[in-house]
């Protein structure tokens, strides 16, 4: 055995160019392998986290996608409250119910002339703490809602903000449905600019699935009084949160599909599809925040697929190079073993030369692919992180 090792390195370094391209072909191999499924598990994480990130604090929804107008009565919350209040076991873990009116229009801005499309707006009640809060980009200070949406107040985000050149003092015109098929057009003064990269901020003020950052915020009870009579208490969605749970993306485990908290926000949205499915026809009730951590990778599935497939064929061309240089090491030194088994070397001492030869050389190389590997790994990440911001 020391014969065969000892040979075995003698050879190696006899033919340093040839087994050098066979270690950088094993170390291509395993790098390319392993940044491909870096990549692959960088791409879930980051696009679940991104999802996850614009639930802001939003545990549960409820819609009516299927009603003439998206909306239905606030009846709906008042209904879940009197359940609460009478000792329902599973709905007193909710937190905090909070009623909207969400949908998109078009944003004048009298001072500077600009006319934005589709902006993003959501009719909230200031007294609601529970959904997260809205930090001013001057001072990073907590926004105080009871006072900055008082009477026709708004605030806006940065984005908005940029977009048309506004600052605080402002006046600006939004449309607001009113139920019937019509808008009235109402001026609003920009009391507040919020960060939209920060906390409450973060959660979208689009309809479910636009995924745009919340741009503008007005009072409820405003919105409400300029709807038509019939429709004066109706919204558009509620928004629950269920007490003790936790929402740090940290503490989600994408592969597990959970989350500290999961099991009482299902308990919670079971009760609700209890109570309110009799009473209420076509309301949607769902837990996005579940969804997503349940179909992340179902939903990247493809990618998943393709990326390995991919890793796949580069090793395999890798062992095909590798096989082709080790034939022909073997076929090159064919008089050496000829002379070694004229010496009287057995076959098995042959074999042996030839095996711990190419075991070192894999090993060199396999440990040059991991580092290789690990650096490729981290320049996808980081590159991920830059493109996503995550």
């Amino acid at each position: 055995m020391v014969f065969s090792i000892a040979y075995a390195l003698k050879s190696i370094s006899r033919r340093k160019q040839k087994n050098l391209i066979t270690a950088i072909a094993i170390a291509l191999g395993v790098a390319l392998f392993i940044g491909t499924q870096a990549a692959t598990q960088g791409i879930y994480d980051t696009v679940t986290k991104i999802n996850l990130d614009e639930q802001g604090h939003i545990d549960i929804s409820i819609f009516q996608p299927n009603s003439i107008n998206g909306m239905f009565t606030s009846n709906v919350s008042q209904t879940i409250q009197d359940a609460i209040d009478g000792g329902n076991i599973v709905l007193i873990e909710i937190e905090s119910i909070s009623n909207r009116i969400t949908y998109r229009s078009s944003v004048y801005a009298s001072a500077t002339g600009v006319f934005e499309k589709n902006v993003g707006i959501r009719a909230i009640n200031p007294a609601d703490k529970e959904f997260g809060d809205f930090f001013d980009t001057l001072d990073g200070s907590k926004i105080d809602l009871s006072n900055k949406l008082a009477d026709n107040n708004t605030i806006i985000s940065n984005t908005l903000r940029d977009e048309m050149n506004l600052d605080v003092g402002d006046k600006i015109k939004i449309s607001i449905p009113n139920g019937l098929g019509n808008a009235t057009t109402i001026a609003l003064k920009v009391s507040s600019i919020y960060d939209d990269a920060a906390d409450r901020g973060k959660v979208g003020a689009g309809p479910p699935g636009t995924n745009r950052v919340s741009q503008l915020y007005i009072n409820l009870g405003i919105a409400q009084n300029l709807q038509a009579p019939i429709y004066q208490d109706y919204v558009t969605d509620i928004q629950i949160t269920v007490k003790d749970v936790n929402r740090d993306l940290d503490n989600f485990d994408i592969e597990a599909k959970t989350f500290p908290g999961k099991t009482k926000v299902q308990a919670v949205l079971d009760e609700l599809e209890i109570l309110l499915d009799p009473l209420y026809d076509d309301l949607l009730i769902f837990s996005e925040r579940i969804i997503i951590v349940d179909n992340s990778f179902e939903n990247l599935a493809g990618l998943g697929s393709v990326m390995t497939l991919f890793a796949i064929m580069l090793n395999a061309v890798a062992l095909l190079l590798i096989i082709n240089v080790q034939s022909m090491a073997v076929d090159d030194r064919k008089n050496q073993t000829a002379i070694l088994r004229a010496l009287g070397t057995n076959t098995r001492t042959v074999f042996s030369i030839f095996l711990i030869e190419a075991t070192i050389i894999g090993v060199i190389g396999a440990i040059l692919g991991l580092a290789l590997g690990f650096g490729i790994g981290i320049w996808i990440l980081s590159i991920l992180s830059d493109v996503f911001e995550v």
